[in-house]
């Protein structure tokens, strides 16, 4: 999980250098200049919006595995001490 986690800290980071970069260096105007950082940041809130639900179904898979497997485990426990 730490894995997953830093990864995603990493690929935010990237972003965040890029889009700096990428306004520094363009020759807009300050109107175009802010559309696009609008546009960007819609982009990267959507990204992150998007990672975090897979994360989300990820972490209830296996938690929801475990409970099950937990509970098996209880109950063939249970069974073998009848």
């Amino acid at each position: 999980m730490k894995k997953g986690v830093n990864i995603a800290i990493g690929a935010i980071t990237g972003a965040a250098i890029g889009v700096v970069a990428g306004i520094l260096t363009a020759p807009k105007s300050g109107k175009e200049t802010r559309g696009d950082l609008k546009s960007k940041a819609t982009k990267v809130t959507d990204r992150i919006q998007d990672s975090t639900r897979k994360l989300k179904k990820k972490f209830e898979k296996v938690s929801g595995n475990s409970i099950h497997n937990t509970e098996a485990s209880i109950e063939d426990n249970d069974a073998s001490n009848k």
